[in-house]
């Protein structure tokens, strides 16, 4: 699936409930923080596993992460094996990756 703007995204991750939607932070209109916030806040994605994906990675930009509901910080360009371990806890059977640009959103599964 994909949707071509955040607040779709927010939308399908609602009906599909991913088990991890890994979110850009730097999206235009409705930022990662916002997704987030969407996400927590919903009752079908509050438990979803959400991880930043950043090019910031000083110690202010993963606590605002946290608080806004992340449950992990990864730092662009993104190391496969940190990515690899933020995965593995209960085999993941769907994620939703959510990138900067167009704020495309694509689900995998």
């Amino acid at each position: 699936m994909h949707a071509g703007w955040a607040y779709t995204g927010v939308d399908l991750a609602r009906a599909e409930r991913p088990d991890v939607v890994l979110c850009d932070i730097g999206l235009p209109r409705l930022d990662g923080y916002g997704v987030a916030k969407m996400l927590r806040e919903s009752s079908e994605t509050a438990g979803t596993r959400l991880i930043a994906v950043t090019g910031n990675g000083s110690t202010e930009d993963r606590q605002r992460t946290c608080t806004a509901g992340f449950d992990a910080h990864l730092v662009k360009p993104i190391d496969l094996e940190e990515l690899l371990r933020q995965l593995k806890p209960g085999n993941l059977a769907g994620a939703m990756i959510t990138t900067e640009s167009r704020e495309a959103a694509t689900f995998l599964s």
